[in-house]
């Protein structure tokens, strides 16, 4: 009985060992994802069916999940959304596109947003104006 009860007990201790150092690990990373748009830069002008690119980095421990929108500024509608996948990965190289098309003057905001493992989030915006 004795031999029973020590192996219940044991066994209980590395199963709460491994989840609280799984938990522990999660707590430790309070870094939030670094993003950086390069291109384009904020204020830069458009006109209604110019390509839109879309370039920067970004870097974590390990990412979980991106989002790279473009919103019209005046009813925050999105004109552009894309998700990358990311997942488990250290760097990520921006390198997308939009071909524009408004049909009145439009300031938007190019946003990406990422969230790591341990729910740290990192954004990076860029504002533009489309003309038609």
């Amino acid at each position: 009985m004795n031999k029973r009860i020590n192996f219940n007990l044991l066994a209980s201790i590395a199963i709460c060992t491994i989840i609280f150092s799984n938990c522990k690990k999660e707590e430790e990373d309070k870094s939030a994802p670094v993003v950086n748009i390069t291109l384009p830069v904020s204020t830069q002008m458009y006109n209604s069916g110019d390509t839109v690119k879309i370039k920067g980095t970004v870097t974590d421990n390990e990412m979980h999940e991106m989002l790279i929108e473009i919103r019209n500024d005046a009813n925050d509608s999105i004109l552009y959304s894309e998700t990358p996948s990311v997942h488990d990965l250290s760097s990520y190289v921006i390198n997308t596109f939009w071909k524009s098309k408004v049909s009145t003057h439009t300031n938007a905001t190019i946003k990406v947003s990422v969230e790591d493992h341990a729910g740290n989030n990192g954004t990076a915006t860029a504002k533009i104006q489309i003309m038609p």
